[in-house]
């Protein structure tokens, strides 16, 4: 990768400043690569650690209910009469 070039079919940009200063988020510890939220867990790895795939962004907390790959809700909100999740997922089975 080539530092402040963007790469869209991969939905990264490799930048020197912070990645927040460019609105992403880091793929590591030292800030040079970097993804969009619209990129993590999508079973594509876009950063070379893997890290928009990890559970540190892909998984719910144990009080929160997957309404979809990149969104959790509270748990208390499932089944509570309202749609929560676009889909409604938090209103089935109840």
């Amino acid at each position: 990768y080539v530092r402040g070039e963007t790469y869209p079919k991969y939905n990264i940009t490799v930048v020197s400043a912070k990645c927040a200063d460019s609105g992403l988020i880091p793929c590591d510890v030292d800030k040079v690569q970097c993804f969009h939220n619209k990129s993590r867990c999508n079973s594509v790895p876009d950063c070379d650690n893997g890290r928009d795939e990890s559970p540190e962004f892909c998984e719910c907390r144990g009080n929160q209910f997957r309404c979809n790959i990149t969104h959790c809700i509270n748990i208390l909100s499932r089944c509570d009469g309202r749609r929560d999740c676009a889909d409604g997922r938090d209103e089935e089975n109840c």
